[in-house]
C-alpha cells in the first residue's frame, strides 16, 4: 500500500539523481565487421575482446572512468584525463598488435559534453552528441588505427604533447 509507494517515489528519486552530464574524452571500440561474423566466431571474439579489455584495465568503472561493455564494442568515458585516455587507447591498439593478432578492432576517441546515467540495474549508459560523435569516428577508423577528434587532439596537444606527437593529421 502506502509504504510500496513510497519505496518507489524514493527508487526514482536516487535513479534521476544518477543522471549527469560531464565534459569528457570518449574512447569507443569495436570489432571490426563484428556482425558479419558467423555465431561462433563472434562468440569467440567477444570473449577475446572481453579478456583484452580486462588486461588493459578498463573493465571496472572508477569515480573518474565510466565503461559500458557490450559484446562486440564497448565505450570508456574519461572524466578528467585525455592523457589516460589516450594510453589506454594505445595499450589495445598494441595488444591487437602483439598478443591479440586475431582481433581486428576500430578505435575513435573524441572530447565533449557526454550525459551518463545509471539504468535500473546499476549499469552505466552514456549518450549525447559526444558519444554519437565518438561511434560515427570510431566507424570511419581503419581497423588497428586510432582515429582523434580535432578536440581532442588539441587537449592532448596541451596536456600530453610527448603523446600527441603520435597522431597523423588526415583533415577531415
Amino acid at each position: 500500500g502506502l509504504l510500496d509507494g513510497v519505496a518507489m517515489i524514493r527508487s526514482v528519486a536516487l535513479r534521476s539523481a544518477d543522471h549527469r552530464k560531464a565534459i569528457c574524452c570518449l574512447l569507443a571500440v569495436e570489432i571490426a565487421d563484428y556482425e558479419a561474423r558467423p555465431v561462433l566466431d563472434q562468440v569467440r571474439l567477444t570473449q577475446t575482446f572481453h579478456r583484452l579489455l580486462h588486461e588493459s584495465k578498463v573493465d571496472a568503472s572508477s569515480d573518474e572512468r565510466v565503461s559500458v561493455v557490450g559484446e562486440g564494442s564497448a565505450l570508456l568515458g574519461f572524466f578528467a584525463d585525455a592523457q589516460e585516455c589516450f594510453a589506454t587507447a594505445l595499450r589495445i591498439r598494441e595488444a591487437t598488435l602483439t598478443q591479440y593478432r586475431d582481433l581486428s578492432l576500430r578505435i575513435g576517441v573524441n572530447l565533449g559534453q557526454a550525459e551518463i546515467v545509471t539504468d535500473e540495474f546499476g549499469n552505466p549508459q552514456v549518450s549525447g552528441v559526444a558519444k554519437r560523435d565518438t561511434d560515427r569516428l570510431m566507424r570511419l577508423s581503419p581497423p588497428c588505427q586510432i582515429s582523434v577528434s580535432r578536440q581532442f587532439f588539441e587537449v592532448l596537444a596541451r596536456a600530453a604533447p610527448e603523446l600527441a606527437h603520435l597522431l597523423e593529421y588526415r583533415g577531415l
